[in-house]
């Protein structure tokens, strides 16, 4: 009988264990279980959010580039022993070695694969939920899109609209540069003000440090007012109640509350791991994290691994928690598949500096690669290099191009 792996979640970390598995263990079974259709590539989600260039028709094939069906992705690994079984999954039984789904069926496996990702985390901010846009999928983004072009079309230099974003990590920083950028190149910077909320006293405060420095100077450039020490504590129709953040320096003059009305709101400012992950009777963290030893094997459990946003490791060298984010997952993904696949298990842990590449408008970027600072039209390329470089991971190497080419055309085409 085939040794089964099952992979539940079709994200970043799922996708590439289970095509390098496949590939590297013909003789498997590989099973990848995600409650959605597509596989969502969301380093392109503000593109969708800010293409206000684009007509519906390129608006449809946009959106085909950044959701992509997980059965034509499966196709195109070029492996033929994985499957993929749409399903939400509701429970795991360890003791019987079957996960558990919505509609009361069951999935018996060898070897299980958790890499069901993150959900917002609105910090239980009261209005958020029902008053902020979200950007996690690609139909939230593309409703905020729309929300963004009417309030454009309906303001005046007399009643300008106001966009807040809340948040200064990747996602915030990338579509207030993108959106300011559209504005400026079509003489509409004096219809919107573009306000960025961030409690921390700059943006990407996780990344090198050359990349805050770089993007608040392009923000500032493009218009953007930084809305630095402070904090969201409560969105109402229109309205956004801050206050200043806890421990800001003496010499920092910031109102206690400040009262703002807004047009589109968007919620950039947080995630947390998978709710599921409190059913499965699994160790967790304080803040529902599974636990994994450094081979991102779940304590306790030698044939169930876990990676990506929803894993936490103690033992972890370097003391510091997983980042949740895209090039962390891919990672853990290479070593969580060796690991299966080998009898010699290796071990993973964090690099000594974090990778990342943001896009700041006007295809710049700001990054840093193995510690080495890049910018501008140069950060921009090696931004889609490192693009390509993922798509290459999940799919053969033609199949990757050609989608990659597409939608390189559709984003200039919004430039």
């Amino acid at each position: 009988m085939k040794k089964r792996i099952v992979v539940l979640g079709a994200g970043f970390a799922g996708m590439i264990v289970a095509r390098n598995v496949a590939k590297n263990s013909p003789a498997s079974e590989v099973v990848l279980v995600d409650k959605r259709s597509e596989h969502v590539y969301t380093p392109w989600l503000y593109e969708v959010a800010t293409a206000l260039n684009l007509s519906r028709s390129r608006l449809r094939d946009l959106r085909k580039t950044t959701a992509i069906p997980i059965k034509d992705i499966v196709k195109c690994t070029g492996c033929t022993n994985i499957s993929f079984r749409q399903k939400e999954v509701v429970g795991l039984s360890t003791e019987d070695h079957h996960v558990i789904f919505a509609d009361k069926t069951t999935l018996a496996y060898d070897t299980l694969v958790i890499a069901l990702g993150s959900e917002v985390h609105d910090f239980g901010i009261p209005g958020v939920a029902k008053h902020a846009s979200i950007m996690k999928t690609v139909e939230g983004c593309l409703q905020l899109r729309d929300r963004f072009e009417a309030a454009v079309e309906h303001a005046t230099e007399q009643k300008p609209a106001t966009f807040i974003i809340v948040g200064g990590g990747a996602t915030g920083v990338e579509t207030a540069a993108e959106l300011s950028a559209f504005l400026h190149t079509r003489k509409l910077q004096r219809l919107v003000k573009i306000l960025l909320v961030n409690a921390g006293p700059s943006v990407l405060h996780r990344f090198a440090p050359n990349m805050p420095v770089d993007a608040m100077r392009r923000l500032e450039r493009l218009g953007v007012r930084l809305m630095m020490n402070r904090m969201l504590s409560e969105v109402k129709a229109g309205k956004a109640i801050l206050h200043s953040a806890p421990n800001i320096p003496n010499d920092v003059r910031i109102p206690k509350e400040e009262i703002v009305h807004f047009d589109v709101l968007l919620w950039s400012g947080g995630v947390k791991p998978h709710g599921i992950a409190r059913t499965f009777r699994l160790g967790l963290d304080a803040h529902g994290h599974i636990l994994v030893d450094r081979t991102l094997r779940v304590k306790g459990h030698d044939d169930i691994y876990c990676l990506g946003d929803i894993v936490s490791c103690a033992d972890d060298p370097s003391g510091r928690p997983y980042p949740p984010c895209a090039w962390a997952a891919v990672d853990q993904a290479a070593i969580v598949a060796q690991n299966i696949c080998s009898d010699a298990p290796r071990e993973y842990s964090l690099p000594k500096r974090f990778p990342g590449i943001v896009a700041i408008g006007e295809r710049r970027a700001t990054g840093s690669i193995y510690g080495f600072p890049v910018s501008g039209r140069l950060g921009f390329m090696i931004r889609r290099m490192v693009d390509l470089n993922y798509l290459l991971k999940i799919m053969t190497p033609s199949h990757a191009v050609t989608f990659w080419r597409k939608a390189n055309r559709l984003f200039r085409l919004n430039d």
